[in-house]
């Protein structure tokens, strides 16, 4: 089998955040990374309930499935497993079989999904499933690309910020808005909502202004 060649613009694959098909948090994303890139062999994941535990789960089994992997999820509880069954994607959930309320239960569900997929097996074009993943996979590897190039600005711009507040017009800058900031505390409240084009249109404004005033006056907005 020919293998793609390698994209040197792409972090190498372990550096690469997991595929999950349900949005994350960044917390999330680092105990994804330590159970599905890591192989961590248990983590201890604690907080009150809206917290995202279930969502993370969800997220954990969907990743395990679709490396082909078979996941077991135990809980003290019937409602959490049903709980968790209902976040999951649909087209995961029909993989998944709840054996919590009974064995009678659990095993129609196993029943059912059985049928689904000889349903779609027994209709499945291979060679047009092999061209949609190879459309899907060129997408991803494009998205990740543009990810990678936004994460390298994003690395370069906050680098260049650090070293100018560490300079001495940075701390000059600094000292100045703070000073700003105690003699007009009003100035933080007001402009805390603002959209970036509405700061530009005040700063053009007072740009206008001083230069408009005579010298010596004392220009006040």
């Amino acid at each position: 089998q020919k293998q793609a060649p390698k994209d040197d613009s792409l972090p190498p694959e372990k550096e690469r955040p997991p595929l999950l098909p349900l949005p994350t948090s960044m917390s999330q994303d680092k105990i994804a990374s330590l159970l599905l890139k890591h192989n961590t062999p248990a983590i201890l994941c604690a907080g009150p309930p809206g917290t995202g535990k279930t969502h993370t789960i969800a997220n954990i089994v969907s990743a395990y499935l679709c490396s082909g992997k078979r996941v077991c999820v135990t809980s003290k509880g019937a409602p959490a497993l049903s709980v968790l069954r209902d976040r999951l994607p649909t087209a995961v959930k029909e993989l998944c079989v709840d054996v919590s309320v009974s064995e009678i239960g659990g095993m129609r569900q196993l029943q059912s999904t059985v049928e689904r997929l000889a349903d779609r097996v027994s209709c499945v074009d291979v060679d047009v499933w092999e061209e949609k993943r190879e459309t899907l996979e060129c997408k991803k590897k494009q998205w990740e690309r543009e990810l990678h190039d936004i994460d390298a600005k994003l690395n370069s711009h906050a680098e260049d910020r650090q070293e100018f507040w560490q300079s001495e017009n940075g701390k000059e800058y600094a000292e100045k808005a703070i000073s700003l900031l105690s003699n007009a505390p009003w100035l933080l409240k007001t402009t805390a909502g603002w959209t970036l084009q509405e700061t530009e249109t005040l700063r053009d404004q007072i740009q206008q202004h001083t230069s408009l005033s005579p010298k010596g006056d004392d220009c006040r907005l």
